[in-house]
């Protein structure tokens, strides 16, 4: 009976990662989880804990498999191993954090702010030392929950999750004990979140852009074709005339598929086809560095001028593990056949600019970290371009939008996203999805708040986080020197 709790408690988790509008399930999904952790010490309870991460791994990241089955060599059997191997290991994590989170808790009684600091504890550690894989965090479940959202201003997605993890235990509290009395806490707490959701934000809402946005639907396979890349020019040529009067335009990932620098060929016919657009332009390739003699390949992003003039470069800082590069490649290849040309990271500014505006580059998986807090001044938006055809049709389109509206809040900057085979659309600073589009390769224009203001979290990072962390680490080592303690006394006792 434990187990089938344990395993409804990661069902409900997931949800909001499909459905991110029944949000308010998440704050319900931990119950059936501490219901089952009720008197279990030892084993039990790392088993149940394990079992629920597992399943919030598997279904969170399911889409892992597409890019392993359609672009290596390996069978389905030998796919659907090293998945469930790599989430049984990962499951692991919330083991522990079970194990813990259930020695912390008083022993005769349940404390909602003891299980909201452990679980943000062990999400901080993650975030910021095992982010192997950056999904499923409880905090970004709430990108639709307007009020707790904007808790994102002042902590990040952490302190959502805190808020989210509080609520779920004292509702666990009220139902366990069932007495109306234990309401009152919670009350005051919704009363909390209800103010600081509504408070008045910072944002500068007298500077707007008109911006285009190109997304696209190319087939992964089809995409890199070579015969492919003269009716990618057309596309992005095309549409990008049909977007008049933008101040910007911003394309996908790797719009382009032919090296920009390298490729003078294509790199002609494009200028030629865009020569009449009369707007910035932003367009993406896989390029070497002009008079680079390694030849080394950067996933970059171009800004182009009026009339097809490069004017900067943008190299992704952070590539992708297995998707841009391969740590121990030769091993790699030898063992399933898989192979491909390492993209290299890049040292150039995130930063973006013109004589009226800038912004911050961020491609695609780099939407995933938190917005420095050492380039919080110097841009008015942020713009991530990105290729999510790899994934097949699958909840990570929905996660990566959600997220983006985390880095929305964070920063009180518009987020704008061009997608391939993703949802591409305009996200106000206040986290507000004013543009959403998906499964249409349609330009369209959006105009977008400029804000130049910063948040208590740009400025501050992971304070709280820090705080959260730090006191949950208190609360363990308080219990288990009281643990030692009474170790020693009964040893004592026992001797005499």
């Amino acid at each position: 009976m434990s187990s089938a709790l344990a395993i409804l408690a990661a069902i409900l988790y997931i949800i909001p990662y499909f459905k991110p509008d029944l949000f308010l399930i998440s704050f319900f999904s931990f119950l059936p989880l501490l219901f089952a952790l009720e008197g279990e010490e030892g084993k039990r309870t790392f088993f149940f804990g394990w079992l629920m991460g597992i399943g919030i791994l598997a279904g969170t990241g399911y889409w892992l498999y597409f890019p392993l089955a359609d672009f290596s060599d390996l069978s389905m059997s030998v796919v659907f191993l090293i998945l469930f191997t790599t989430i049984i290991i990962g499951g692991l994590y919330f083991g522990l954090w079970s194990l813990i989170h259930n020695f912390m808790q008083p022993k005769h009684s349940f404390s909602p702010f003891i299980f909201a600091f452990s679980w943000t504890g062990f999400e901080f550690i993650r975030y910021y030392w095992l982010n192997i894989y950056p999904f499923g965090y409880l905090g970004y479940s709430q990108f639709r929950n307007k009020w707790v959202l904007q808790f994102a201003s002042y902590g990040g997605v952490l302190l959502v999750s805190f808020v989210v993890a509080l609520v779920a235990g004292y509702l666990f509290k009220i139902i366990k004990k069932n007495s109306m009395k234990r309401m009152v806490p919670l009350l005051i707490l919704i009363l909390v979140i209800a103010i600081v959701g509504n408070l008045p934000s910072k944002v500068d809402g007298n500077n707007y852009l008109k911006v285009g946005i190109i997304p696209t639907e190319f087939n992964q396979e089809d995409k890199w074709r070579p015969e492919f890349v003269n009716q990618i020019v057309e596309k992005i040529g095309n549409a990008a005339d049909q977007l008049t009067g933008a101040d910007l335009i911003i394309t996908p990932e790797t719009s382009l598929t032919f090296d920009l620098i390298k490729n003078e060929f294509y790199r002609e016919m494009f200028f030629n086809k865009i020569e009449k657009v009369d707007s910035y332009l932003v367009v993406g390739s896989r390029a070497i560095k002009d008079g680079d003699s390694d030849r080394k390949e950067y996933n970059s992003n171009f800004l182009l001028a009026p009339g097809g003039k490069v004017i900067d470069r943008y190299d992704k800082q952070k590539p992708l593990i297995f998707g841009e590069y391969i740590p121990f490649a030769n091993f790699v290849e030898r063992l399933t056949g898989y192979a491909i040309i390492p993209i290299f990271p890049g040292d150039s500014d995130l930063i973006f600019s013109t004589q009226r505006f800038s912004w911050l580059n961020l491609i695609c998986s780099e939407i995933l970290d938190p917005v420095s807090k050492k380039v919080a001044k110097n841009y008015q938006f942020i713009a991530n371009q990105s290729n999510e055809a790899w994934f097949g049709d699958a909840n990570l389109q929905i996660q990566m939008w959600g997220v983006s509206v985390f880095r929305a809040v964070e920063s009180r900057k518009s987020v704008v996203r061009a997608g391939n085979q993703a949802i591409s659309g305009y996200i106000s600073p206040l986290g507000n999805e004013i543009v959403m589009q998906q499964d249409n390769n349609s330009p369209f224009m959006v105009n977008i708040i400029l804000n130049q203001k910063t948040t208590f979290y740009q400025r501050k990072g992971e304070l709280i986080g820090i705080i959260i962390t730090l006191l949950a680490l208190l609360i363990f080592i308080i219990k288990f020197i009281l643990y030692l303690r009474k170790l020693l006394i009964n040893s004592a006792s026992g001797s005499m």
